[in-house]
């Protein structure tokens, strides 16, 4: 597990394969991306918390320079209930994602 700040409220954890980016103690976005997945997709919450969440999301794109075609916007209830699940145990966030939430 690795913890870096970027800013007194933006904070990225890489754990299990999963990068997870919170601004201040939010959730917002989450990128999958290991040896068992091939799938660099971020999950972004689609949910507008405000303009400074709106950049740290930005940040954490630009950074890991993800293209557009990769960022699939999410209702926050996914990253809140689908991402600590896929944390503790092995599974494909985007079939999850494909099977479960995108109808």
């Amino acid at each position: 597990m690795r913890l870096t700040n970027f800013g007194p409220n933006e904070t990225e954890i890489q754990i299990n394969g999963l990068t997870l980016f919170f601004s201040y103690s939010t959730l917002v976005a989450v990128q999958q991306g290991n040896d068992l997945y091939d799938d660099d997709k971020v999950f972004i919450t689609e949910k507008f918390w405000s303009k400074t969440t709106t950049r740290h999301i930005g940040g954490f794109l630009g950074r890991r320079d993800v293209p557009e075609h990769d960022r699939i916007r999410v209702p926050q209830a996914f990253l809140d209930e689908e991402v600590p699940l896929r944390v503790n145990a092995t599974g494909d966030l985007h079939s999850i994602w494909l099977a479960s939430w995108a109808a």
